[in-house]
């Protein structure tokens, strides 16, 4: 029953750490709502370098940007960022050895 335990709290934290990452970086323009590119840009810097070849590469980040900004309103709302991690979250289960 322990084991079941761990697992709920470790996924909880899991869902807690993406929300705060996602409001950590949203709101520096004022709206919390969604990511600006600028707040993007600053997010994937800092906490997700790997997901470019060179995150300095301003052609790079734009496209990035572009294909998650789904809308196209020029903003990454919480739904597209999930979306985003989630997919990440595929691949790596599919690279990672299953333990």
């Amino acid at each position: 029953m322990q084991e079941k335990d761990v697992c709920i709290s470790s996924l909880k934290a899991a869902v807690c750490l993406l929300v705060g990452t996602f409001n950590k970086y949203a709101g520096a323009d004022g709206c919390a709502e969604s990511l600006n590119f600028a707040e993007f840009k600053a997010l994937v810097q800092n906490e997700l370098p790997e997901l470019l070849e060179n995150p300095n590469c301003q052609k790079e980040m734009d496209e990035v940007f572009s294909k998650m900004d789904s809308n196209g309103d020029k903003a990454v709302d919480f739904q597209e960022y999930v979306t985003t991690v989630a997919a990440l979250a595929c691949i790596f289960h599919e690279l990672c050895p299953k333990v």
